[in-house]
């Protein structure tokens, strides 16, 4: 599956950790309305398998499908 992946720094903190959105590279995908006050910046679109998003694809795609999309933090 095609994902699409936005980053974005958490609380202004430049340098900070980021936390990165995942949604379906689809047409009718949307940044959910809790997260849309944020500044996310489209990074790239990779594969839901691409091993540096840390999830297996099992997981990541379950997330999308129960939710419609995923959000990574970085501990």
């Amino acid at each position: 599956m095609k994902v699409n992946i936005f980053v974005a720094e958490v609380d202004g903190n430049i340098g900070g950790p980021p936390e990165v959105l995942v949604l379906p590279a689809a047409t009718n995908a949307e940044i959910p309305k809790g997260f849309r006050d944020g500044h996310w910046t489209f990074l790239c679109t990779t594969d839901s398998g691409n091993k540096l998003l840390g999830r297996s694809v099992q997981t990541l795609e379950g997330e999308l499908t129960l939710n419609g999309y995923v959000i990574i933090s970085s501990p």
